[in-house]
């Protein structure tokens, strides 16, 4: 059997005219015995309900209906925080989780009474003193508060037997002295009258000098006796004859002064920095103070310089005394002079005169005369007569270092120049240079000459008459 769709009534102006299907949305109210809405069918479990408005009726869920006694049975389950309880909220029913339950007691303030609290099971926190029947504790007519310290406590010692005496520490007063007590754990200042010898007494055989403790011992010696003084801290130890130290001699301060005029030093060698490492950053040498002007002081030595290749320098008028390294860029620094006799060869540049050089080691020549340095020279043709050999090229002059004028032609060696005509008289001569061309005529006579100057040197050049 197919749907069928309902008819209704038509009116205008109040009256019948006829019948028509119901159309989409359309309906009859409540009051007129209808549903009060147009519906469509709901989902699967939801019932035919009455609306929130209760104006009409429509599918939806209802608050579900649960039959504790015929539910499922969980009481062996174990709860978690995740699980849901029914609860009504003011007359609206839903679920809520246990942890919203465990929330609203966690944060709600309760007394527990006759309860037994298990302390390896449970952690207590935050409980003040107030709160506790027994909140402090006594130690030595001390009390202390828990929670609190006190770092000085007068214990009896009397109580602390088996104590180890080395977890004692602080001050120990004159009242609470009492027994023996090892030197080491002394502190503060304890009175004579509390020690069981309390003085000092020294005898030389025949006399004898009680000094309470804390007194000053004086001892006069004699010159050949060692006298001993104490200042500030320093000990001064005072020896009237020579001392012979068989043994090694290890000074660990950090300075060491020595007051001697003379020092003898039978090693030949002096071992410095022997702490240096591989970074190599500290000097090695010695220097001096002096003061030149009597308003500072000054310093000047010899040393190693470790920044510049490890070379030896000499330096003077220093006015910062040198540590590890001398500051070369410091006030006053300058380098010092070296002035001795030197001995061997001598690599470098070396300025000054050789004073006390008399002669050449290897002999040279001279205009092809010897010459050492010994004693003067002539040379032939130069400051006496005679002849010069001066055969040979200059192989490496490619100009002369002064160009000269040749017939007003400029020459400096570089290239060859040509002279033109040379006139005297009546006479012309043309030629250039390499090769002289003459007139065709042959000249025996010169009728004059031509002075070339060439290198500094005047020669004559003879010019002839056809």
């Amino acid at each position: 059997m197919s749907a069928k769709t309902p008819i209704r009534g038509v009116f205008s102006s109040g009256s019948a005219t006829g019948l028509a299907e119901f159309q989409s949305g359309e309906f009859i109210g409540l009051t007129h015995g209808g549903l009060g809405a147009s519906l469509s069918i709901g989902s699967a479990g939801q019932v035919l309900k009455v609306n929130s408005g209760a104006t009409s009726l429509e599918f939806g869920n209802v608050e579900a209906i649960v039959n504790i006694d015929g539910a499922t049975d969980l009481e062996s389950a174990t709860l978690a925080v995740g699980d849901k309880l029914l609860i009504s909220d003011g007359g609206t029913e839903g679920r809520a989780l246990l942890s919203q339950v465990d929330t609203l007691f966690s944060g709600t303030t309760k007394t527990l009474t006759n309860k037994t609290i298990s302390g390896s099971s449970n952690t207590l926190s935050n409980i003040g003193n107030s709160s506790l029947t027994n909140s402090s504790v006594n130690f030595g007519g001390v009390t202390v508060s828990l929670g609190d310290s006190d770092t000085t406590p007068a214990f009896d010692l009397s109580d602390a037997t088996n104590y180890p005496t080395s977890s004692l520490t602080g001050t120990i007063t004159n009242a609470q002295l009492a027994g023996s007590i090892s030197n080491d754990k002394l502190a503060g200042s304890i009175a004579n009258a509390k020690l069981a010898n309390s003085s000092i007494t020294v005898t030389d055989g025949s006399t004898s000098t009680a000094t309470a403790l804390g007194g000053t011992i004086t001892f006069s010696g004699t010159a050949n006796e060692v006298e001993v003084a104490e200042s500030s801290g320093t000990i001064t130890i005072g020896l009237p004859d020579n001392v012979t130290i068989a043994g090694n001699l290890t000074v660990s301060g950090t300075t060491t002064e020595v007051s001697s005029t003379t020092i003898n030093v039978a090693d030949p060698l002096l071992s410095m920095a022997t702490n240096n490492n591989s970074a190599d950053a500290v000097d090695i040498g010695f220097y001096g103070l002096y003061d030149t002007s009597g308003s500072q002081d000054l310093y000047a030595g010899l040393f190693r310089d470790a920044s510049d290749s490890g070379k030896f320098k000499l330096f003077k008028d220093n006015q910062a005394e040198p540590t590890t390294t001398v500051n070369t860029s410091g006030t006053g620094y300058t380098v010092a002079t070296l002035v001795a006799n030197l001995e061997g060869n001598v690599t470098g540049n070396v300025t000054g005169n050789a004073d006390t050089a008399t002669a050449l080691a290897t002999a040279r020549n001279i205009g092809g005369v010897s010459f050492d340095g010994s004693s003067n020279i002539n040379l032939p043709g130069v400051n006496t007569s005679g002849n010069q050999d001066t055969s040979g090229n200059a192989a490496t002059a490619t100009t002369l270092e002064t160009a000269r004028t040749i017939n007003n032609v400029s020459f400096d060696g570089s290239a060859n120049i040509d002279v033109g005509t040379v006139t005297s008289g009546s006479t012309s001569i043309t030629s250039s240079l390499g090769s002289m061309a003459l007139n065709s005529e042959r000249l025996d006579t010169p009728v004059g000459f031509i002075t070339i100057n060439i290198g500094g040197t005047n020669y004559k050049m003879p010019y002839y008459s056809a």
